[in-house]
């Protein structure tokens, strides 16, 4: 069935198509009470924009009984609020809930998870927020009362107007997620980050969910310490990669806190479990010095410095996210086409 996307000042002149699902964009609670039975009926995806306390107490009034995305965008948020919303028939059929702008805070986080709405959620998204280690806090402590399939926490952008965006998630917050064993058959975290302190990097070792959660390779810088908190790493970009998709990944410099400066690297590197080496992504370059577009993972010793390349290379790209059981895991080419990554660590290290 089709799936038209429509702006709700439009829905007034639309033609009857009772076979055309409706995604209706920028509603306000006026549109939404004039809207006749055979259009409401055929909403399968909301965002409502900007509304007070009671434009969503009108919202939440409503029943669209084949709504299965609601997006709340700079809404008024707060916990009587949600714990109306997330109990009213509005609410009853949604999988999808998308959070855009103020969360409301770690309260209102927790009113959410104890709704029914959160019961029935699939995916839970936010952006352009402030969720916050708190918030984070609250959704783990709530997250065994759901089934959420999916989480994501912010929205990163490559190239040079990017970043990683986690609605002022830190690694205290991500640590807590990735700690709670309610969310531990998570199928996708989007989480995007630029810093993985010593107690992140330890939540990580041996959980599921490190697979999501790597230094971003579309930052302008990044740092990460070692799980054992002994070495770390900070890597300063210097221009976005010239050969691959527009858009793409930045190349610069890394400096181990040994004093090493490995040049041509890309900001997603990790640290072995115990801590005594460091795996970095390595942009390559052919027999004449110019760029391939393809990275490889270069093995440091931390105690002496020494290095060794590993194979394989691959396009794009490097965010790895494990160094465990002589294996440098991780996702080449984020920047288009993800793909896993897997290179053996010699028996010697």
């Amino acid at each position: 069935m089709a799936l038209q996307t429509v702006a709700a000042s439009a829905l007034s002149t639309l033609a009857a198509d009772e076979h055309q699902d409706l995604s209706v964009i920028d509603l306000s609670p006026a549109e939404l009470g004039e809207l006749a039975s055979p259009v409401t009926g055929r909403i399968v995806s909301l965002t409502a924009a900007v509304l007070g306390e009671p434009g969503l107490r009108t919202l939440a009034g409503k029943s669209l009984p084949r709504l299965r995305k609601l997006t709340l965008a700079y809404c008024a948020l707060d916990p009587a609020g949600m714990t109306a919303l997330g109990a009213s028939a509005l609410a009853r059929p949604v999988r999808w809930l998308t959070l855009g702008g103020p969360s409301g805070g770690a309260a209102t986080i927790g009113a959410l998870t104890a709704t029914p709405l959160f019961a029935a959620l699939e995916q839970l998204d936010f952006y352009d927020g402030d969720l916050g280690d708190d918030g984070c806090a609250a959704l783990a402590e709530g997250a065994s009362r759901g089934k959420l399939r999916r989480l994501a926490l912010g929205r990163p952008v490559f190239g040079a107007a990017g970043d990683a965006s986690n609605g002022l998630v830190g690694c205290k917050g991500v640590a807590r997620l990735v700690a709670e064993p309610a969310l531990a058959a998570l199928e996708d975290l989007g989480v995007s980050m630029p810093e993985i302190d010593a107690e992140l990097a330890r939540a990580l070792l041996g959980s599921p969910l490190a697979r999501f959660v790597y230094l971003f390779p579309g930052s302008w810088k990044t740092r990460r310490e070692a799980p054992t908190g002994g070495a770390s790493f900070t890597f300063q970009a210097a221009h976005e990669m010239p050969v691959g998709p527009p858009g793409g990944a930045f190349f610069g410099t890394t400096t181990l806190s040994t004093g090493l400066v490995v040049p041509d690297s890309g900001g997603s590197g990790i640290f072995s479990a115990d801590g005594l080496f460091a795996a970095l992504p390595i942009w390559q370059k052919d027999a004449h010095g110019k760029w391939t577009g393809k990275s490889f993972v270069r093995l440091i010793t931390l105690a002496s410095g020494a290095s060794e390349d590993l194979s394989p290379s691959a396009q794009g790209s490097l965010a790895l996210y494990s160094f465990e059981g002589g294996k440098v895991r991780g996702i080449a080419n984020l920047e288009d086409a993800p793909a896993p990554f897997e290179a053996q660590v010699p028996a010697s290290h």
